[in-house]
């Protein structure tokens, strides 16, 4: 797919997955006070790869940070959080768009069920149309 942006510049437009965590205690604990975070690309020509090896990392990840993780504070489910008692996490997987100078993220999992709904749809049309 290819994207005009003036006159005789185009730029290849590509797809990719990112997964995006978040552990935090809200500054409320004394030993961490900053957010810890980060991100990874999955960027495989064969989309439909760069896709499962997103959706085996988000899975893997929540399942780590439920048995095992640590964040100077225990982790709590949003219906048993005590701000200043535990620590929260996020972890989101999405789809990204990128044509050469701007990115788009479409969340995928790890949000509200309609946005979720929103990328599957975009994601179905896509995935169609890739192979």
């Amino acid at each position: 797919m290819f994207i005009k942006l003036r006159d005789q510049d185009y730029f290849h437009t590509k797809y990719k997955y990112r997964g995006f965590v978040l552990v935090t205690t809200f500054g409320k604990d004394p030993n961490k006070t900053e957010p810890f975070s980060y991100s990874i690309d999955f960027d495989n020509p064969q989309l439909e790869k760069a896709r499962s090896e997103g959706i085996k990392w988000y899975k893997e990840t929540i399942q780590g940070l439920e048995r095992e993780g640590k964040y100077f504070l225990p982790f709590a489910s949003p219906d048993e959080f005590e701000l200043g008692k535990h620590a929260a996490y996020s972890v989101t997987l999405s789809l990204v768009e990128t044509n050469g100078q701007d990115e788009y993220e479409y969340d995928l999992l790890g949000t509200d069920e309609d946005t979720m709904n929103e990328t599957i749809d975009m994601e179905f049309s896509l995935l169609n149309n890739y192979f």
